[in-house]
């Protein structure tokens, strides 16, 4: 066979081929965007919870400081009155 034969008969499906692997590329890559846009999304959503639970963590810890200064006033004031 000569080089030209085998091209004419290898050719179509050589270019069928070639189409299906490009559209599979295509499709692996808005796979690969869409995911990377999902992970990106999961990022932020992270980032807004760590600072949410830093913020509620801070919260917390000053509500424990109030309580205990009124329970320390509590105790004074329960003093002042068996004292008198």
């Amino acid at each position: 066979m000569h080089v030209v034969d085998i091209a004419d008969d290898k050719l179509p499906s050589m270019e069928a081929l070639y189409g299906q692997v490009k559209d599979v590329v295509d499709n692996m890559q808005r796979t690969r965007q869409y995911l990377s846009n999902d992970i990106q999304a999961m990022k932020n959503k992270i980032s807004i919870l760590d600072a949410t639970a830093f913020s509620c963590e801070h919260d917390c810890r000053r509500k424990e400081q109030q309580v205990q200064e009124l329970i320390e006033q509590k105790e004074r004031l329960e003093k002042l009155m068996w004292k008198e």
